[in-house]
């Protein structure tokens, strides 16, 4: 890595400086090498189960001497347990099976299904387009009802019972976005249409931890779009939530022309603002060690709910982590890592989804947060200015 200077410290520095960065991009590169190539997960174990060991060994033998054990044994091994970590994780997460030719109902031609609702109920023009996952396949699809059944006759966790006509999902003629394999990255190959006369509900009874957050989201979106057919409610809730089905496409154009279209999309800003308001509206609580406690669960709660009120975002997580993060920091008088925080948010997705990694969400967030790291602080000390607006205006130009 180059030692340029950032301020009066190198990027070296700032990597020596943030120990999780170096074991996070090593796992990162495991993940990566395990999309592409497939191994057997009972050789993956056993190669880890040897080499884990082998760098505790090493660590309880000779933590305490110097010399090539250490040095440069020691670094190895973990590398390869990290490494293979990553590659066994994405290899046991169905992620090499996200491809149509894997569906198991794409070659059937009709077939009576029970469909879970499992995502976002959206009103299209003819029809009301949903994400279910069909129970006795274990396979999600998108499925697009009669709109006489009623917008409000579905619900998330409700199981409808209908004969189905698979039909594989495919890239519209002439666009050079690849939406059949956007598709497939979220586990889903094919699309069907049903009538109303053909379906059964199933009501919701008992909904889990995941199908009442979705039904706050329902709630939410139906309660500002509820006798409002105005594309104003529908701009609210694509700019908190990120949702932006109930745009038509002139407004989408509209946005996409003016090359506005990314303030659509939620990002770790949204979370920046909840987290300084919050902030700001308990700064009573004081900067004693159990006002900050407070104010590290107020703050966190009210992170965390809007995270997981819009889905778990890679770049929404990423801003979470972080802001709790810091928030300890604060409490336990440390100096918070930028880069640190940055690994461990990462770590923390892969862990859970390591197909994250893939997302587009993810990549341009964590870019942009290691570009600030990086390359901010040089160019910000390009120009020095002891007069606030010109230093508050190169300040803008170059975090941007």
């Amino acid at each position: 890595m180059e030692s340029r200077k950032v301020g009066n410290i190198s990027n070296i520095d700032i990597v020596r400086r943030s120990p999780l960065f170096i074991p996070t991009m090593i796992y990162l590169l495991g993940i990566l090498i395990g999309s592409r190539y497939y191994a057997d997960i009972k050789i993956l174990l056993r190669a880890l189960f040897l080499s884990t060991p082998i760098a505790f060994f090493i660590i309880n033998r000779f933590y305490n001497r110097r010399g090539i054990h250490t040095d440069i044994l020691l670094p190895v091994m973990l590398g390869i347990s990290l490494l293979l970590a990553g590659w066994l994780n994405v290899n046991t997460s169905g992620f090499l099976k996200m491809r149509s030719e894997h569906s198991k109902i794409a070659g059937i031609e009709s077939l009576e299904a029970n469909c879970k609702i499992t995502g976002e109920i959206a009103e299209k023009k003819r029809s009301i387009q949903t994400e279910v996952t069909l129970i006795e396949y274990n396979e999600k699809m998108l499925l697009y009802i009669d709109k006489k059944i009623g917008l409000g006759s579905v619900r998330i966790g409700d199981t409808i019972k209908c004969r189905i006509m698979p039909k594989k999902i495919s890239n519209q003629p002439g666009s050079s976005f690849d939406y059949a394999r956007y598709m497939e990255r979220k586990g889903i190959f094919c699309t069907s249409y049903v009538k109303s006369n053909d379906v059964t509900i199933k009501k919701l009874k008992k909904p889990t931890l995941r199908e009442r957050i979705m039904l706050v989201r329902e709630w939410y979106i139906k309660s500002l779009t509820k006798d409002n057919d105005s594309q104003e409610s529908g701009i609210l809730v694509s700019l908190t939530i990120g949702d932006k089905s109930h745009i038509n496409s002139d407004t989408r154009d509209s946005f996409s022309k003016a090359g506005t279209m990314h303030l659509m999309a939620v990002s770790g800003l949204h979370v920046s603002f909840i987290y300084a308001f919050v902030s700001a509206l308990f700064s009573f609580l004081g900067r004693g060690k159990k006002g900050r406690i407070m104010k590290l669960i107020v703050s966190s709660l009210f992170i965390w709910c809007y995270t997981a009120l819009v889905g778990f975002s890679p770049s929404i997580t990423r801003a979470s982590v972080m802001a709790t993060l810091y928030e300890i920091s604060s409490i336990t008088e440390r100096d918070g890592s930028g880069l640190n925080s940055l690994s461990l948010s990462a770590l923390i997705i892969t862990l859970i989804s390591p197909q994250s990694l893939f997302d587009l969400g993810f990549q341009l967030s964590f870019s942009a947060i290691l570009s600030i790291i990086f390359v901010y602080p040089g160019l910000n000390n390009m120009m020095y200015s002891e007069k606030w607006p010109l230093k508050y205006i190169w300040n803008i130009i170059t975090v941007h």
